[in-house]
């Protein structure tokens, strides 16, 4: 009905555009941005292993579920962000970079339908990909996918210009919540070059970049355990302290040739992982 599609375009499309609204160049908008935003970090294999935690404002946590049917196993922190999903041969996982790249808002679907119809279209990272240059997506995620065929890859959705960062020939990808490649000229930008205050104010996402592409490049496990613990500590693992109320809220781990997908509802410190599996 017109009622559900709205609440779904309303996930994703009404907190983008509060995000547009509210950030410039000053860092106190940029940080009052980011907490009011969704924040996470990704990392995807090409062996069809790829995880993300989830960070939201605490009063969001707690709240989520898993879904499976025969086709798509889907993990929603609430109830309509159902596009961190599964399929029998893709797995997605998504982080916004809505503070800083802008969706299609009013004339984009709904993120969370976007991703769900574009595994269950195709059993390729690669054919995702390619096709998102022809749809409009209301707000700016950052799609990480992993495949069966060896692929692991980030498409950074934007108006009218999406950036695909393939990872599936060094044989990882990981994003945190800024577009990849362009933090000089971020820090520059909302902090004077001062790099730690920028990070400061955007929920570290430098720091989880630098630490997660560290630990994807050099772990000596690809696995669902190795996501576990690199998703238990700092700077990955964001736990509530007095004075921050922005933290991890959810975990997600899929192996695609396992059949198997991996989630929490709350902290992962917290909380044992659900394991889904297909049939």
């Amino acid at each position: 009905s017109d009622d559900v599609y709205m609440s779904a375009w309303a996930s994703d499309g009404m907190f983008a555009l509060d995000v547009q609204a509210i950030v410039k160049d000053a860092l106190p908008k940029l940080r009052a941005a980011t907490e009011s935003n969704r924040g996470c970090t990704a990392i995807a294999w090409n062996n069809g292993v790829m995880g993300q935690n989830q960070d939201m404002p605490i009063a969001l946590g707690g709240q989520g579920a898993i879904w499976k049917s025969g086709e798509i196993i889907i993990h929603a922190p609430e109830p309509f962000f159902m596009g961190i999903a599964m399929s029998k041969s893709v797995g997605s996982t998504i982080n916004t970079i809505d503070t800083f790249n802008h969706g299609e808002l009013e004339k984009g679907m709904p993120l969370s339908g976007a991703s769900i119809g574009l595994l269950t279209k195709f059993d390729n990272a690669q054919d995702i990909a390619t096709y998102m240059d022809g749809i409009k997506i209301n707000s700016a995620p950052a799609l990480n996918l992993a495949d069966t065929s060896g692929n692991a890859l980030t498409v950074e959705a934007q108006r009218g210009n999406n950036v695909v960062l393939d990872g599936s020939k060094k044989g990882h990808v990981v994003h945190a919540n800024h577009p990849v490649g362009l933090e000089e000229a971020l820090v520059n930008r909302h902090a004077n070059g001062d790099a730690k205050a920028f990070d400061k104010a955007v929920a570290t996402t430098t720091w989880r970049q630098a630490h997660g592409e560290a630990f994807a490049q050099f772990s000596p496990y690809q696995t669902v355990d190795a996501l576990k613990d690199v998703f238990s500590q700092k700077p990955l693992m964001k736990a509530p302290y007095e004075g921050n109320g922005f933290v991890t809220t959810n975990s997600i781990i899929h192996n695609l040739n396992e059949g198997c997908s991996y989630g929490t509802t709350w902290m992962p410190i917290m909380q044992d992982y659900t394991k889904v599996c297909f049939d």
